[in-house]
């Protein structure tokens, strides 16, 4: 277990996105989406008016990450409403920490209370966030996460998914500033072996 925890002052960026994209990125992405990338956002619309699906994981986490980000292209209301829809499937199923399902679930969730943070509503929003945090500490539970483990096994594989919701969720509920911080030290530790 990491003892030592930086004292540098963490800072997260106020408002949302947050999360693999930031506000600035947002013009571009959009060009992209109705120009080189057109097919692709086609296929996202269809899914909208399809709505999520559960999937090869039985559990809409992979429509209800690609709804998000429509939501997060167009900012259109049916595109909210369609992954609102599948988010709520997804807050149905039980906090897993299995490798595969608590990290797809995870990041599902990440991205829908950060990219969807307005569109949720308060109650929604406080369910998504509560319900990121417990998948992260599934994950720990469940011992995917290794304890003391900083270079392979599957806690490398998961902690990208854990820094996605502790960054989307910041400082808004709590329990979110043990994940970023212990996602960090791990980090550090983590590269040593490439220094």
């Amino acid at each position: 277990m990491i003892t030592e925890v930086s004292t540098v002052p963490l800072k997260i960026r106020v408002g949302h996105p947050r999360v693999l994209v930031s506000p600035a990125d947002l013009p571009l992405l959009r060009r992209r989406a109705a120009t080189t990338h057109a097919a692709q956002m086609q296929s996202l619309r269809a899914l909208a008016e399809t709505g999520a699906q559960p999937g090869g994981g039985k559990d809409y986490a992979e429509d209800v990450w690609r709804l998000a980000f429509l939501y997060l292209l167009t900012g259109e209301s049916a595109h909210a409403d369609a992954a609102i829809a599948g988010v709520k499937e997804l807050l149905k199923l039980p906090a897993s920490g299995e490798y595969f399902v608590g990290a797809r679930r995870l990041k599902a969730l990440a991205v829908v209370y950060d990219w969807l943070h307005d569109a949720l509503g308060d109650d929604l929003r406080r369910q998504v966030g509560q319900t990121a945090l417990a998948y992260c500490q599934a994950l720990y539970d469940s011992g995917e996460i290794e304890p003391g483990c900083y270079f392979l096994g599957h806690a490398i594989n998961q902690m990208p998914f854990v820094l996605m919701a502790a960054i989307a969720v910041g400082d808004e509920l709590d329990g979110a500033d043990h994940f970023l911080r212990d996602t960090l030290a791990r980090l550090d530790q983590q590269m040593l072996g490439y220094r």
